[in-house]
């Protein structure tokens, strides 16, 4: 599991930082050519805590990483679905395996036409990739992402299970992409989904 946060560098710019909860295999050889810095020294809260700093809203999380003070915030700066950033770091943790199933949840924010050419690109190196991305436009145009009233909250979550159980094309689709997750890898069939 990895999450996505912006640090802000020596230099007082911003940058991408994954932190991961594990670390790289040992007989991996991990190239300097990365999109995005990434660390597993971080703690449970401090991770869940930058990764809830939304700028203008909240202020920057410190963390020591590597011995150094950094400044975290969510990476809505740098980049709101990270999805290259997961492609780049499946591909140095498991060089010369192809991807196979990419499931993507969110919310409505525009960032539609980068995941599709993000996916675009994959699929050149990885041709029976599966995506699905699950994105529950018409409820979270009554409700907020960043929403902190806990009843609010949780007649959001109760409308969004309600709207997976519910929608044919957004549960069988989600019946596709677990099927493929959990195949045993001699079937090359793929079918791509988007559920809205």
């Amino acid at each position: 599991m990895s999450s996505k946060k912006t640090l802000t560098n020596a230099a007082g710019t911003n940058e991408p930082l994954i932190a991961r909860t594990y670390e790289y295999p040992r007989n991996n050889r991990l190239d300097n050519k990365h999109l995005a810095k990434s660390t597993s020294s971080m703690k449970m809260f401090e991770a869940m805590a930058a990764t809830a700093s939304v700028p203008l809203l909240f202020d920057r999380v410190r963390v020591t990483i590597d011995g150094k003070v950094r400044e975290l915030a969510d990476g809505t700066i740098f980049q709101c679905c990270p999805l290259s950033l997961a492609i780049d770091e499946a591909r140095r943790l498991y060089p010369g395996r192809p991807l196979g199933v990419i499931l993507s949840l969110g919310f409505k924010g525009g960032e539609e036409k980068f995941i599709e050419r993000t996916i675009a690109t994959a699929r050149i190196a990885h041709p029976n990739l599966h995506f699905q991305r699950i994105s529950p436009e018409d409820i979270m145009d009554i409700f907020s992402a960043l929403e902190t009233n806990s009843e609010k909250a949780a007649t959001m979550e109760a409308q969004v299970k309600h709207w997976m159980l519910n929608t044919p094309r957004v549960r069988n689709l989600t019946k596709v992409t677990v099927k493929e997750a959990f195949r045993d890898g001699t079937s090359s069939l793929w079918q791509e989904g988007r559920a809205s």
